[in-house]
C-alpha cells in the first residue's frame, strides 16, 4: 500500500487557479427541515454554456427522459477532474493552504463498510448522534445545508442525503461520488476540518480513507472508498447539539 507521505500534497501541484471566486466559503444557511424542490433545482442547475453539459439542453427535444437534472451530471473527463481539483484548492484558500497529510493511523473493522450499507447505518458509528437519527429524514436538500467546513467536494454527484434540525440537533449526512483521486479528497477534508477548528484525525485501510473531527461537542466523519464505477464514493456525516458548525 502506498504511504500517505508519498502522495501527501497532490492538490498543491495543480496549475494556477482559474476560478478564484470560489475561494469564499458558502454563507451560513438557516436550519430547515426541507429545501424547496424548486430552490434545490435552481441551486444545482448547470449552465448550458458548459460544453460538458450541452446534452442536458432539451429545448428542441421531441421526447425527454426521466432525468430532471436537479443533481449535477456525473462527468469524469480529465478537464472536469482538473476543474474540481482547482475549485477545491480555491475553497481551501489557495495552493499554499493545502495541508500535508500526516502518516495515517490504522482503520479498524468499523471503517470497512460495504457500499450496500445505508447512510444512516454509517451515521450510527458517530458517537452522540443517536437522538438526531431518531428524527432524521431523507431528502437531497440536506446536501445544500452542509456547513462550510464540510461541503460536498466540488462537482461531486450526490447519491443520497439525510438530516435533522429537531431536538436541538444539527445533523447532516450525505453520500456522494467523485472521480477525483482519494489523496486529493482526503487532503481537502483534512484541511477544511482543520480550518473549521476541528481536532482532526486521518486513518487509512486497504482501500478506505477516513477523516474524523471533534469540536465542542460537534462531530465530523468523512469516509471514502472505491465505488462500483471506479470513482470515490464518500460518506460525509456532521452533527451535534446546537446550530450547524461553521
Amino acid at each position: 500500500m502506498k504511504s500517505a507521505r508519498s502522495c501527501a500534497m497532490p492538490l498543491a501541484l495543480v496549475a494556477p487557479l482559474l476560478l478564484a471566486a470560489c475561494s469564499d466559503a458558502p454563507g451560513e444557511i438557516g436550519p430547515q427541515e426541507d429545501l424547496d424542490p424548486a430552490v434545490a433545482h435552481a441551486l444545482n442547475e448547470p449552465l448550458m454554456t458548459d460544453p460538458d453539459l450541452v446534452s442536458s439542453n432539451e429545448a428542441n427535444a421531441a421526447l425527454t427522459g426521466s432525468q430532471d437534472h436537479s443533481l449535477p451530471a456525473d462527468i469524469a473527463t480529465p478537464e472536469a477532474i482538473r476543474e474540481a481539483q482547482d475549485r477545491a484548492v480555491a475553497l481551501l484558500g489557495g495552493s499554499g493552504a493545502v495541508p500535508r497529510l500526516p502518516e495515517p493511523g490504522p482503520l479498524g473493522p468499523e471503517g470497512e463498510v460495504s457500499p450496500l450499507v445505508m447512510l444512516e447505518g454509517v451515521a450510527t458509528q458517530v458517537p452522540g448522534l443517536e437522538k438526531c437519527l431518531a428524527g432524521a429524514r431523507y431528502g437531497f436538500g440536506w446536501a445544500a445545508l452542509l456547513p462550510g467546513s464540510s461541503p460536498v467536494f466540488p462537482r461531486g454527484t450526490t447519491i443520497e442525503a439525510l438530516g435533522s434540525d429537531r431536538q436541538g440537533c444539527a445533523f447532516r449526512a450525505v453520500r456522494f461520488r467523485s472521480p477525483v483521486p482519494a489523496e486529493d479528497m482526503a487532503a481537502f477534508y483534512f484541511g477544511k476540518a482543520s480550518q473549521g477548528g476541528y481536532a482532526v484525525t486521518y486513518r487509512r485501510g486497504d482501500d478506505v480513507w477516513q477523516i474524523e473531527g471533534r469540536k465542542r461537542g460537534a462531530r465530523l466523519l468523512v469516509r471514502g472508498r472505491p465505488s462500483f464505477l471506479g470513482h470515490q464514493e464518500v460518506d460525509l456525516v456532521t452533527g451535534g447539539a446546537g446550530p450547524p458548525a461553521a
